[in-house]
């Protein structure tokens, strides 16, 4: 009798201890709080193409078991921690594009957020184009880095993200002037090693690349067509020394003009020791205009070897040093707003060097396409802002654009 009441007493026992452990873990799945889930990128309203970076916020009490994205329904894979982030490509066409991110805790909680994209509209009323960004990516020491992907840039148009939809690098073809200096102070072996330079650089063209000569002083004393050919650009360049001032501001603003209608990515190189003396424009009138043309310019300045440029001596037709110091400032400024730089030499032998970097350097650029928001013809300026994500990365582009002026309005 005992022995039946004990097991009666035991087997009630175990089915109690069983129930409290049911209770207890179903419980603690009924009453956990499910993860915090928001999609931090892409962004809300921006079409996606291509390779798109996805990102995810999640906060959870519990222990994460797996954080998944999905893609239009289908799982496209998951999004490790800490950072939660994933590179999926999600096609090139033009449609709505679905993103859900499902976090899950060990014990069976479950949060997730969702976010429809829409695409990019093309009507009667709205016709985007890809705009184009041409961006060099160093490391502190300088070294240029190659090999990066769209999800390791962050690109912000009037300090709006935008959705990158395009990624290069490099044959990207050019269009580029090369402008040299023949004026009296640049005569002598000055002359002859920008000649030099010259030919390294245009024998270094590729196959799409054109490119056309001028060679100035006060007035223009020689220049060629756009081409690809290298000996048709160098025999324009003169076999004596050319006597005279310099009009350097007044063929700058000539060069843009040249560049305005050429359709591949646009170059600006100058060779000169930029001391203007004769042009009849302002540096604010070419600075305007190189802007508006978004070609990147290079200056290879050559100096004097020893010799300070705030110690020079500067003289102009009509302009006081003042004046003088300051269009000579703007167009430092310029040069590094373009996304080029400015390369000084003081040794003829050191030209040759610094025209085989600059074409070396746009070889490495990135080219970074996307669409702008609707509605940006508003004829203004916008600012740029270009990041590379990686630590220890910088990366160096043009600081904005001017956008197209609205379409005047149709008559009835």
């Amino acid at each position: 009798m005992r022995s039946r009441r004990s097991r009666f007493h035991w087997t009630w026992a175990r089915t109690l201890l069983r129930g409290w452990f049911y209770l207890f873990a179903f419980g603690q799945v009924a009453f956990a709080e499910p993860p915090s889930v928001e999609i931090a990128s892409p962004r809300s309203g921006s079409p996606l193409f291509g390779n798109t970076l996805i990102q995810a916020r999640v906060h959870s009490s519990e222990a994460l078991e797996t954080v998944e994205v999905w893609l239009n329904g289908a799982r496209a894979g998951t999004l490790p921690p800490p950072d939660f982030r994933l590179e999926v490509d999600v096609g090139e066409d033009n449609r709505e594009r679905l993103i859900e991110v499902v976090a899950r805790t060990v014990v069976g909680s479950e949060g997730r957020a969702r976010r429809t994209y829409l695409p990019v509209r093309i009507d009667g009323k709205i016709e985007l184009q890809l705009q184009q960004v041409f961006v060099t990516v160093t490391k502190n020491d300088g070294e240029r880095v190659l090999g990066l992907k769209k999800g390791d840039f962050l690109l912000r148009d009037n300090r709006q993200k935008q959705s990158i939809v395009t990624l290069e690098s490099g044959e990207i073809p050019f269009s580029a002037v090369l402008l040299l200096d023949a004026s009296v102070s640049m005569k002598g072996r000055q002359m002859k090693a920008v000649e030099q330079g010259a030919q390294t650089f245009v024998e270094g063209l590729a196959d799409l690349d054109e490119a056309r000569m001028m060679v100035f002083a006060e007035r223009l004393i020689a220049s060629t067509g756009f081409t690809m050919e290298a000996d048709d650009l160098v025999q324009v360049i003169p076999s004596r020394e050319v006597e005279g001032g310099t009009a350097l501001y007044d063929h700058l603003l000539w060069a843009t003009h040249l560049l305005k209608e050429r359709l591949s990515r646009r170059v600006m190189l100058l060779l000169s020791d930029g001391h203007d003396v004769h042009s009849l424009v302002s540096m604010d009138q070419v600075a305007e205009a190189i802007q508006r043309t978004e070609a990147q310019v290079y200056w290879i300045q050559i100096s004097e070897p020893g010799v300070a440029e705030e110690t020079r001596n500067f003289f102009h037709s009509f302009l006081p040093p003042k004046e003088i110091m300051r269009q000579r400032r703007l167009l430092r400024r310029t040069v590094e707003r373009t996304g080029g730089r400015i390369l000084r030499v003081s040794q003829p032998q050191e030209i040759v060097g610094a025209l085989a970097e600059v074409l070396q350097e746009l070889r490495d650029q990135y080219a970074i396409g996307y669409y702008p928001e609707p509605g940006i013809d508003d004829g203004r300026w916008h600012e740029l802002q270009v990041e590379a994500l990686l630590p220890g990365l910088q990366a160096k582009t043009r600081k904005g654009y001017y956008a197209p002026s609205p379409a005047p309005p149709q008559a009835p």
